[in-house]
Formats: structure tokens, C-alpha cells, sequence
């Protein structure tokens, strides 16, 4: 046997027996891999959870292996946090994250980008282990968000792991709001949208992932909305040229959403109120699997009971006054006067019919309109009742979708 491969095997029997270790310190460390060494020694530590051995090899570990960086595969570092995360053994997690953004020895200019990689990978680790209060830890540290968060969100989201994302979400909605009172750089703003389109869609760095669970990643638009939001006014406020439809320009969503997504899934914390404003803003940038969630959401008696009946042409369609009144100036003014206590009313006219209202129907429910397999009679009569009931959204698609149809 070698005289490296005895001495890892006495490691291994010492890893819970400290003064056994520090007796093997002096020979581990004229040893030619002696950082390797003390890596290993550091990993069996803070596997096992003993913080006095893990310290002891911690120490010896980051002075042989200084300015000797290695690939993730061989890191040792890495491979501790990893372990340490996923058993709980938070104390030995924080101080080797702390350890190793300590003990970076590259060009100055690098250790941003350098500490930003290391907290994206533990957080990648503890999102993975389900180890809500590591994260709590981690994201108290000071760095900036849109170049550390990407990642983990898209990997919690993946993985299913709610109260990580909303933790996360609440970090990134404090960078969000501090760079709008702050009055920051309008490229704030922009990584900001960056992250989000990055974890909705195919970019450079990674794909949406099939698995990726479609509830969690509707708990990202109400962040998403407020990006806009800020975008918008920023650019205005800065004197960009941009206006809120150039803005959209920056959501927009030109793939696919995974074919996998079930058009019924329950969003238990997502109120009505934020369904119809990401729909009323961002249905058509947003993907189509997304916004079949959110009409269903919306749409769900079980979740929110119908409140109203509306006949057209002895047809009932079971509706929402809410939804009502928030696409319709009209139905909203006959909902608080003549329709304001009733539970069942009828529209009448020569101009209303039942298969143009289901449309309409359908167009409040997720903010879009399908015109396929619509005869040029059956679009004049949705173009009619939406200008009846003056729905304004509904009629600019209509326009877009079908120039000349007013003509």
C-alpha cells in the first residue's frame, strides 16, 4: 500500500477522533497531494458532522490548496457543501461557504464574479435538499440577485420546493423595488427582466426543463408584472425611448411551453386579482401553457363559486361578476345598477349571439382570442359585440390578428 493510500485509510478511521487527526497533519502534509488529502478529510468531517475534525482539515485544506483552484468535479469544497447541505450540517455549510469566498486568490476584479458562482451553487445545493433555513443564511449575504438567483429559481422550480421559491421571490422583489426608489441604472431593471425570461424559456445558458412544474413557475409573475411595471416607468423616467409595447418586446416568449403542461392546475396562493392582471397584461407574450393555468384558476367553481348567469339567445353561460366588470365598462356599470342584485340575467339584441358571447366568454377567461376556423361572418360578429361592450384589449387584437376587418 502507498503511503498516500495508508494514510487515507487512517483518515478514515480517525474522522471523529481530532487529536488521531492532528497527529496525521504533519505527515499528510509533505505528502505531493496533500491539499487532496485534506479535502478528503474535510468532506468525511462535515459528512459526519464532526465540526472540531472538519475544522482541523478545513484549515490545512485552504492553506496547501491557496491559489490552486480546481474544476466542481474535483472541488473539494464543493463536494463538502454539498454533503453538509443535504445532512442539515448547516453550522459546517455556512463557515466553508464563508471559508471559501474568505480564501479566493485569483485577479481582484474576479472575486464578484467568483463569490457569485459559489452562493449560486450552494443555494443550487440547498434548494435541491430541501434545506429551507441554509437559504434563509445564504440570502442574508449581500450580493445582487439577478446574477445569483437565476438558477436556483429555475432549479426550485423544478424541483417542486415552494417555500425556497417564495424566499428567493421576496429577495428578488426587495432588488426590484430598492432599485426603483434608488432611482439605479435602467440595466437594473433590464437583468432583472433577464432572470425571469431566463427561467420561463430557452436561453443560452439552459432550456426549460420538461419537468418543470408549472404551478411554481406562476408564482414567478406577480415579480415578473412588477418588473414591467418598474421597466416602464424607468425607462420614461430616464428619457429612454420606449414605449410600454417595446417594453412587452422584452417578455417575449417565443417558444413553446413544455406540451406536458396539464391545463387544470390548482394555484392556492394566487389571488384572483394578480390572474387578471397578468392576464390583462401579459397574455399574449406569456406562454400558452401559463395562461391555460390561470384562465382554469380563474375559472375553478371549486375554488371561486359562480355569482352569476348570464343567457344570451336561451343559451346560460356560468360566469363571474368579477371578470365581468373587469374587461367591460359597460357590464361593469350594469353590475352595480341594474344587474347589481341579480343572479341570473339575459342579453338581448340582433346584434348578440350565443356563439359570438362564448368567445367573448372565453376572451375573459385568459385574455386571448383564437381566430382559427372562424368564417369572416363570425368575426364580424365577435368585431360587433366587443365593440358593443367596448372591449377595448379584445378589439386591438382583433385588428392585429385581422387587419382591415373594420373596412
Amino acid at each position: 500500500m502507498s503511503a498516500t493510500n495508508n494514510l487515507a485509510s487512517r483518515i478514515t478511521a480517525s474522522i471523529q477522533t481530532p487529536n488521531a487527526l492532528r497527529a496525521l497533519i504533519p505527515q499528510i502534509q509533505v505528502q505531493p497531494g496533500a491539499s487532496n488529502l485534506f479535502g478528503s478529510m474535510m468532506v468525511q468531517a462535515a459528512h459526519v458532522n464532526h465540526f472540531a475534525s472538519y475544522t482541523l482539515a478545513a484549515n490545512e485544506y485552504f492553506r496547501t490548496a491557496k491559489g490552486e483552484p480546481s474544476p466542481y468535479d474535483q472541488d473539494w469544497v464543493y463536494k463538502a457543501l454539498d454533503g453538509s447541505i443535504e445532512a442539515g450540517h448547516n453550522p459546517i455549510a455556512e463557515d466553508l461557504l464563508d471559508r471559501r469566498m474568505a480564501n479566493y486568490s485569483g485577479e481582484p476584479e474576479f472575486k464578484v464574479f467568483e463569490d457569485n458562482v459559489v452562493l449560486r451553487q450552494a443555494l443550487q445545493f440547498a434548494v435541491v435538499a430541501n434545506n429551507v433555513e441554509y437559504v434563509q443564511w445564504v440570502l442574508a449575504k449581500d450580493f445582487r440577485p439577478t446574477s445569483v438567483l437565476r438558477l436556483p429559481i429555475w432549479r426550485a422550480c423544478v424541483e417542486g420546493t415552494v417555500e425556497i421559491l417564495h424566499l428567493m421571490l421576496d429577495r428578488v422583489r426587495e432588488f426590484i423595488d430598492d432599485a426603483w426608489f434608488a432611482h439605479d441604472t435602467y440595466l437594473d431593471m433590464q437583468d432583472a427582466v433577464l432572470l425571469f425570461i431566463g427561467v420561463l424559456c430557452n436561453d443560452d445558458e439552459f432550456a426549460t426543463d420538461e419537468r418543470l412544474k408549472p404551478q411554481m413557475v406562476l408564482l414567478l409573475l406577480p415579480v415578473y408584472a412588477r418588473v414591467a411595471h418598474y421597466l416602464a416607468e424607468d425607462a420614461e423616467r430616464a428619457g429612454h425611448n420606449k414605449t410600454m409595447d417595446q417594453v412587452r418586446q422584452l417578455f417575449q416568449l417565443d417558444v413553446h411551453f413544455s406540451r406536458d403542461v396539464p391545463r387544470a392546475v390548482k394555484f392556492a396562493s394566487y389571488s384572483r386579482e394578480d390572474c387578471l392582471h397578468v392576464i390583462a397584461q401579459f397574455a399574449c407574450q406569456l406562454p400558452w401553457g401559463l395562461i391555460q393555468g390561470l384562465s382554469e384558476h380563474l375559472r375553478d367553481p371549486t375554488l371561486w363559486p359562480f355569482d352569476i348567469t348570464v343567457t344570451v339567445d336561451g343559451k346560460a353561460f356560468e360566469m363571474h361578476r368579477d371578470i365581468l366588470g373587469a374587461w367591460s365598462r359597460p357590464f361593469k356599470k350594469l353590475l352595480s345598477t341594474y344587474w347589481k342584485d341579480g343572479r341570473r340575467v339575459t342579453i338581448d339584441g340582433p346584434t348578440v349571439g350565443k356563439e359570438a358571447f362564448q368567445e367573448l366568454v372565453q376572451f375573459m377567461y385568459s385574455g386571448r382570442f383564437d381566430h382559427t376556423n372562424q368564417t369572416e361572418q363570425q368575426l364580424r360578429a365577435i368585431v360587433d359585440l366587443a365593440d358593443q361592450f367596448r372591449f377595448r384589449s379584445l378589439q386591438t387584437q382583433l385588428e392585429m390578428l385581422i387587419p382591415g376587418l373594420n373596412s
